[in-house]
């Protein structure tokens, strides 16, 4: 038991590093399953991370989807940015990636980091509340994937090295091609919606 403890958290901990952070919500069922589609997944599948949270969040009919957006959609304190999130399942009905990313992307920095004049970078905030969780418990577990998940989406890269797989800088600067799909706007969507709930259990969180 010990054992199979021990290896559902260390395959637990690399999601955030591929995009996927563990939501606050996750049952041990759902997180047993998860790594358990991980370990099933072909040797040389491309990308099994991605693959195996696309099918949790498409299965019965997508949702878990429609559970994210009616969530977002329905708390005072993502207010702001309402009507992007109103606008996504249509959005998402018509394909229309490559509007989706950008918009979600700005919701996801506005949730963390909602006040421009405030000089803490992102990532540090970040880390000091993964510092401030208890540690050996689950929120702490998805504090650190979450610190997985920002250090890579914001990774501070140069524009004139070779295309990082997905990159806020890139995208926000406009020097990333376009040519997002389903899977990118569900794991940002998975990514706002799992911040959202981590910052809410932080008692007096206050929008930054």
């Amino acid at each position: 038991m010990i054992e199979r403890i021990d290896h559902l958290i260390e395959v637990a901990e690399s999601f955030g590093k591929h995009g996927w952070p563990l939501s606050p919500e996750l049952d041990s069922a759902e997180l047993a399953s998860l790594v358990d589609a991980f370990d099933m997944a072909p040797v040389d599948e491309k990308s099994p991370v991605d693959q195996i949270f696309v099918a949790f969040y498409e299965a019965k009919n997508g949702a878990r989807i429609r559970k994210i957006l009616q969530d977002l959609g329905g708390v005072d304190r993502m207010e702001k940015w309402r009507p992007i999130i109103l606008q996504t399942e249509e959005a998402l009905e018509k394909k229309y990636y490559a509007l989706l990313v950008p918009a979600l992307l700005t919701v996801l920095e506005g949730r963390v980091f909602s006040k421009p004049s405030y000089q803490i970078k992102i990532k540090k905030k970040i880390k000091c509340i993964v510092k401030a969780q208890k540690e050996d418990d689950y929120p702490q577990l998805v504090w650190q994937t979450i610190d997985d998940y920002v250090d890579e989406l914001f990774f501070d890269c140069s524009f004139k090295g070779d295309k990082p797989r997905f990159n806020r800088n890139w995208i926000l600067h406009g020097r990333s091609p376009a040519d997002w799909v389903r899977k990118d706007v569900i794991r940002l969507l998975h990514g706002i919606h799992t911040i959202d709930l981590a910052l809410s259990q932080i008692p007096h969180d206050k929008p930054m």
